[in-house]
């Protein structure tokens, strides 16, 4: 599978599982390639409070998307 188009779909909110059914593969063999170049989540702070208050419960989500806030 082409590496920026499944990097477009992560981007996108797909699931490992929906890209397994669209492209006729098993979702392990998605997982194992999304693995093996690197496509990997990153972790980003909600800022719960607006940034008017010091936040005391971080919260996070997961995202494939690399563009900066």
């Amino acid at each position: 599978m082409d590496v920026d188009l499944l990097a477009k779909a992560k981007a996108y909110g797909f699931s490992d599982r929906q890209i397994a059914n669209l492209t006729g593969r098993t979702e392990d063999e998605v997982r194992a390639e999304r693995k093996g170049v690197g496509l990997v989540p990153s972790y980003r702070l909600v800022d719960t409070c607006a940034a008017e208050f010091e936040a005391y419960t971080p919260y996070y989500y997961s995202t494939y998307d690399r563009g900066d806030d």
